[in-house]
């Protein structure tokens, strides 16, 4: 008898996960409808997971601070393209009699469920395109964050492998030379030997609109 209860319970948690997952599937299936998701790369650079980062593999369900940047060390292919709103905001962070305060500022974009901060040198505010890469970051994204978090999930895991020289008396990494290599979870431990190196991970990250939450 006791052999059939542990069975029978067994079978209703199953029935009951199955249950949750329709339901999850149903509620993404209509946020998908309505625009409230998108799926974006998102670059972790590797020694933000070696200090702050924490594990996640396929499927899992994360919240991050994004940072948007065009750095010439990220392949093309990573970047979108985005019809965003910026907005700047004021930066108090940093003290008055800084120099850097007066040369710098701290914008937010904004494009559907996406958020990020974007430091630059000049204001800016209105909708505009833009294109270039987003980072998970744990760092902030400039003197002062003021974008929200963002929650999504977990689509697809890459090791960004890159080829490296030594060029103006330091090592640097070559766009061209790079390699993305499938993965089902976040390495903790990154090869940064002899001419190739990994510089991180980059993530398909199913972005859901603020407010949005997956069911418990």
């Amino acid at each position: 008898m006791a052999g059939r209860r542990g069975q029978g319970d067994a079978i209703e948690i199953r029935s009951v996960e199955h249950r949750r997952l329709m339901r999850l599937h149903d509620r993404q299936r209509r946020w998908r409808s309505l625009g409230q998701m998108r799926v974006v790369p998102v670059i972790i650079d590797w020694w933000e997971i070696r200090c702050c980062g924490r594990p996640f593999s396929l499927g899992d369900q994360v919240t991050w601070r994004l940072a948007w940047a065009a750095d010439a060390w990220l392949p093309g292919e990573l970047f979108v393209t985005l019809d965003a709103n910026v907005e700047t905001v004021p930066v108090t962070s940093l003290p008055h009699d800084d120099p850097a305060a007066a040369r710098y500022y701290q914008r937010v974009i904004r494009s559907g469920p996406i958020c990020a901060d974007w430091g630059g040198t000049e204001p800016l505010s209105g909708r505009m395109a833009l294109r270039g890469a987003l980072l998970a970051t744990w760092h902030g994204g400039g003197p002062e964050a003021s974008a929200a978090p963002v929650t999504g999930f977990v689509r697809r895991i890459r090791t960004l492998r890159q080829r490296m020289q030594i060029g103006a008396g330091r090592r640097h990494a070559v766009v061209s030379g790079s390699e993305l290599i499938d993965t089902t979870a976040c390495p903790l431990e990154f090869d940064d030997s002899g001419d190739r190196a990994d510089r991180g991970v980059v993530v398909d990250l199913e972005i859901v609109a603020d407010g949005q939450r997956a069911l418990g």
